[in-house]
């Protein structure tokens, strides 16, 4: 959705990665990162399973839908940077939380789901 003069075609909004409005979602996207990390340095630590099935919760719930509200109102070409250094560290911590092999393609079929 546009907002303000440009929903009248008054004036034209370029966004690029490191513009002002991408700044806010890289921050969230930083945020987010640590949170997995330090999920998953939580799961190594406590290896019960109440840790995995809290930190699955955390990863799920929380690092992964942080960015849902940038998704709607930052550009993807502008928010493709944050949203890649984010999956990292969702694929990274998961592999923690979950266990087993973490292959490209197990990856890949992890992320239609």
């Amino acid at each position: 959705p546009m907002l303000g003069s440009a929903a009248l075609r008054d004036a034209d909004l370029l966004v690029s990665a490191d513009s002002i409005s991408a700044g806010p979602a890289a921050a969230r996207a930083s945020r987010a990162a640590t949170l997995a990390s330090r999920v998953a340095q939580f799961v190594a630590a406590a290896p019960a399973s109440t840790a995995a099935h809290l930190g699955w919760f955390l990863l799920s719930k929380c690092a992964a839908s942080s960015l849902a509200y940038d998704a709607r109102l930052v550009p993807s070409v502008a928010l493709q940077p944050a949203s890649l250094r984010l999956r990292a560290a969702i694929v990274e911590s998961a592999s923690v939380v979950l266990g087993g092999d973490w292959s490209a393609p197990t990856v890949a079929r992890a992320s239609l789901v």
